[in-house]
């Protein structure tokens, strides 16, 4: 019977000692615990804050829940609507505007439910949703497009060496031409030389 008691004691002290090893690691332990239940609560406890129209102190934890980040998108979200509806119970109308512009950043559908919100803060948040800047849509990059030259380009942009200009070669050619005439007319102009060229020979006989 000793031993049977023993025994039922032993497993479950050694199963807290398990447990208890287990989350006082690091990383695992209780060290992570209070961080994530104030993040849990801070919206809540703000909210509460609301209710009581501690507005201020609602602020406070608000301020430091948005600067500290790390939220996901729908509890910052929460918190901007929250931070708006306080400033409208402070009288801050400008600060509420900017808040519900702030959800509305993150969120472009949320709306305001008129059963749960009072007429003051939807006539808020219909004000700053006409006045919200749009939010910037990003701008397609545009493709980087060569040119392609045209033939008639392409002919202007490769210039062609002299040396293939049929223009120089013709003036070439004339030029050896003048200087020859100028050589071959040097003599007397009496003088019936050998300078004399021959008459051209006959035309081949086509009848054959």
């Amino acid at each position: 019977m000793v031993s049977r008691i023993r025994n039922g004691t032993a497993r479950p002290l050694l199963a807290l000692v398990v447990l208890v090893t287990y989350l006082t690691m690091p990383g695992l332990g209780f060290g992570g615990v209070p961080t994530a239940l104030a993040q849990t609560d801070d919206l809540q406890r703000a909210r509460e804050h609301y209710e009581f129209a501690e507005f201020d102190q609602a602020l406070a934890i608000l301020d430091g829940m948005i600067a500290a980040g790390g939220q996901s998108d729908e509890r910052m979200r929460d918190a901007q609507v929250l931070r708006a509806r306080c400033h409208v119970g402070l009288g801050n109308a400008n600060l509420a505007e900017e808040a519900f512009c702030e959800a509305l950043a993150i969120d472009p559908d949320w709306r305001p439910d008129p059963v749960f919100f009072p007429r003051s803060e939807v006539e808020v948040f219909e004000r700053a949703r006409a006045a919200c800047p749009e939010p910037m849509a990003e701008e397609p990059a545009e493709p980087v497009v060569e040119a392609v030259p045209t033939p008639a380009r392409e002919a202007q942009s490769q210039s062609t060496a002299w040396y293939k200009k049929p223009l120089v070669w013709v003036g070439a050619a004339a030029a050896v031409v003048v200087a020859a005439v100028a050589l071959g007319g040097g003599g007397d102009d009496g003088d019936d030389g050998p300078g004399d060229l021959p008459p051209p020979p006959d035309p081949p006989d086509q009848t054959k």
